[in-house]
């Protein structure tokens, strides 16, 4: 889940800073180019997070069930 979460985060704020891009005067094409590559030099906090739960994926023990659920529906998608 929260993979879902960081990419429709990332899909919100891509879209306002485009939004306010196009307030400033540039085309729409312009805008949605440079507010993609701003976001993406952002991606580093998101690699920290994927990365910080993925020891979260290889719990075993009481309550491991509850904890990887999410986590196994992507592996198997």
């Amino acid at each position: 889940m929260t993979l879902v979460g960081l990419v429709s985060k990332n899909g919100i704020l891509i879209v306002e800073f485009a939004n306010k891009l196009q307030e400033r005067g540039l085309s729409q094409r312009e805008a949605v180019r440079e507010a993609a590559l701003t976001r993406c030099a952002d991606s580093h906090d998101q690699r920290a997070t994927v990365a910080g739960h993925f020891p979260l994926t290889l719990v075993t023990g009481a309550g491991a069930a509850a904890g990887t659920r999410s986590v196994s529906c992507w592996s198997a998608a």
